[in-house]
């Protein structure tokens, strides 16, 4: 899931996909979704997806990386129609990442805003749905009040 912050041509899932097999993932243990543009296209195709499966997990484990973590977990609560349980996994954050070294250079600083605002977007966007009525008031596994 998630921003790709480099030249990469091969879609976040396939690298994910391809990392995990590597460290011992079964491949038939991981489904990837390579289409998607964000995070919320990423959820939403993963869910038609495992609907196309006739699949209906209640446990999945969330690979993204830490920085963008919070935001997809909100995203996969927020898109699921069921009860679902959500296990993350994040790699280590690259030393330019870190949380001591993240403000130390310009690419850094961008990371960390870039997706510091795509949350508070993402948190606004939701709260207008949820007062529309257009989104479920469930949010993060809870009823909203």
């Amino acid at each position: 899931l998630g921003s790709n912050y480099s030249k990469q041509t091969m879609s976040e899932g396939r690298l994910q996909a391809d990392y995990a097999i590597s460290e011992g993932i079964p491949a038939e243990a991981i489904i990837v979704e390579e289409c998607s543009i964000t995070t919320s296209d990423n959820v939403k195709r993963s869910f038609d997806m495992w609907q196309d499966m006739d699949w209906k997990p209640t446990h999945v484990t969330l690979v993204t990386s830490e920085l963008h973590l919070l935001r997809a977990y909100a995203d996969m609560y927020k898109f699921s129609d069921y009860d679902i349980e959500i296990y993350t996994a994040s790699p280590v954050p690259t030393d330019d990442l870190n949380e001591i070294n993240w403000i130390k250079s310009e690419f850094g600083r961008r990371v960390i805003l870039n997706e510091y605002a795509k949350l508070i977007m993402s948190s606004k966007v939701d709260q207008v749905l949820t007062e529309e009525s257009v989104l479920p008031k469930r949010y993060f596994g809870k009823e909203n009040s």
